[in-house]
């Protein structure tokens, strides 16, 4: 009897998923980060189990106590964040596992011990720390995909084929700009007097068309070109903020209570296992000894990920996220009992607008901001532009090649040592050794420029020889 044996695609499928949406929940449930994400999972079942209830009118389930279960929920995600930073002075397992469980224990009963409630001040404080912290790591993370994309060399690769001149994906990059530019007139139109309202769609006016002018009247080169693309990609992003944007009639629709809690259930749990995933992802050989670690690094990189790994280290970072996660999550499950925007009392200094359109008007306007420095940065910047041009060629493309297969020839010696191992990793360090993969990489290159240089001595040659003739004739 013949196995059944799945396609290429839905094998490739099911390997994008259980990368992209599993192998967070794989760390997340790891010996050592089961204690805290089990406080994660129990949290917000508990507050959705209560939230439920006290729409079905259980008599027991009150307002008052569903408010002090979430702000319980505040106070354990803040000391997560808070203990698991402190913890890592001494990377000690149980050290770190004893002091954050205190910390926690702590929260708990000062949220008991003060009795607040939403409008207190200091619960205030806290939502609007984590609804401003989620949005500045979500308008980052947009951003960096899109910068280590395109000077990645995967990004060399999906641009392969065209000239330094050429914008990529220029045509489709101009439309959206224009389409960031209407959105932007219609904010204005719909909140004509608006303050908050006004600032978004004056920004998304300056940066549509300061991208539009850019790549019109700028020099195209390798780094115009490629920061062109960047921006222009990134753009999208501010465009859906802007369509978000535009009235208060944006998430404050009727919608039933079933369907909003599934949607807030996936992301949530998407958001948590990707950024678990991308701190067990982070690199920090770049700090380390180059005779001991990885040495081929052509682009430069922003390595405040890389130092926050090696000073905290990975158990205290996914902690930490959890406590994010937990605090966020938190803010969105109290839109239901309390969508008032913080400090947008009588008296307060914000108007209220509701936290969903704040959100999107927040992102929007962070993300314009950060794109409108990036081009002061590329202005007045050696180091920013450099930052933003990619490097790689086809002979680093080889050198990046033999430097994975050492990494993965010193994974193999750590695992499996002996002399026969040994060897075989020798042989292939011979093999990808730098100067054998530099030569190759500049015969190869040599080989094209001599191609380039026949090809123009022969189309000057030809262009003589019709000179001569029309001289003759």
């Amino acid at each position: 009897m013949v196995d059944k044996e799945p396609s290429y695609i839905e094998r490739a499928l099911k390997s994008y998923i259980n990368d992209k949406f599993l192998s967070g929940f794989r760390i997340l449930f790891q010996k050592k980060n089961l204690p805290f994400s089990s406080i994660l999972f129990l949290v917000l079942g508990v507050n959705i189990t209560a939230l439920i209830l006290n729409f079905q009118n259980i008599s027991w389930m009150t307002d008052d106590l569903l408010e002090n279960l979430i702000i319980i929920g505040f106070f354990i995600a803040v000391a997560m964040m808070l203990f698991s930073l402190l913890s890592a002075i001494w990377k000690n397992y149980t050290f770190q596992w004893i002091i954050i469980y205190v910390g926690i224990l702590g929260g708990v009963l000062l949220a008991v011990l003060l009795n607040l409630n939403f409008t207190s001040m200091l619960i205030q404080i806290i939502r609007s720390f984590f609804i401003l912290i989620w949005i500045f790591i979500a308008v980052l993370s947009t951003f960096f995909i899109v910068v280590y994309l395109f000077t990645s060399l995967s990004g060399k690769i999906l641009v392969y084929g065209k000239s330094e001149n050429h914008i990529f994906m220029g045509w489709i990059i101009r439309i959206a700009a224009f389409g960031t530019l209407g959105l932007s007139g219609y904010v204005m139109y719909v909140n004509f007097g608006t303050v908050n309202a006004m600032i978004v769609a004056v920004l998304g006016i300056i940066c549509s068309l300061t991208i539009l002018i850019f790549s019109w009247t700028a020099t195209l080169n390798k780094t115009s070109t490629n920061f062109i693309t960047i921006m222009g990609l990134f753009n999208f992003s501010i465009a859906y903020d802007l369509s978000t944007s535009i009235d208060q009639s944006f998430g404050n629709g009727e919608t039933t209570l079933i369907i909003e809690i599934i949607f807030f259930v996936f992301t949530a749990l998407y958001y948590i296992q990707s950024k678990i995933r991308i701190i067990n992802n982070i690199e920090t050989t770049r700090l380390d000894s180059k005779d001991k670690k990885r040495r081929v690094f052509f682009q430069q990189r922003v390595l405040i990920s890389e130092y926050s790994k090696k000073i905290f280290g990975e158990f205290a970072l996914v902690i930490m996220t959890i406590g994010i996660t937990l605090g966020y999550s938190l803010v969105l499950l109290s839109l239901f009992i309390d969508p008032q925007l913080p400090f947008s009392s009588p008296y307060g200094p914000l108007i209220d607008i509701g936290i969903p359109l704040a959100i999107h008007r927040l992102s929007a306007i962070l993300s314009m901001l950060l794109f409108l420095i990036c081009f002061i940065l590329l202005r007045f910047s050696e180091t920013f532009r450099d930052f933003v041009t990619n490097k790689y060629s086809f002979s680093h493309g080889l050198k990046v090649l033999g430097d994975s297969v050492g990494a993965v020839g010193r994974r193999i010696k750590t695992r499996f040592p002996g002399d026969k191992v040994s060897a075989v990793g020798h042989r292939i360090k011979n093999i990808f050794h730098k100067d054998k993969v530099s030569a190759l990489g500049d015969r190869i290159k040599k080989k094209f420029q001599d191609r380039k240089q026949h090809n123009q001595k022969a189309k000057e040659m030809q262009e003589e020889e019709s000179q001569e003739e029309e001289k003759q004739e």
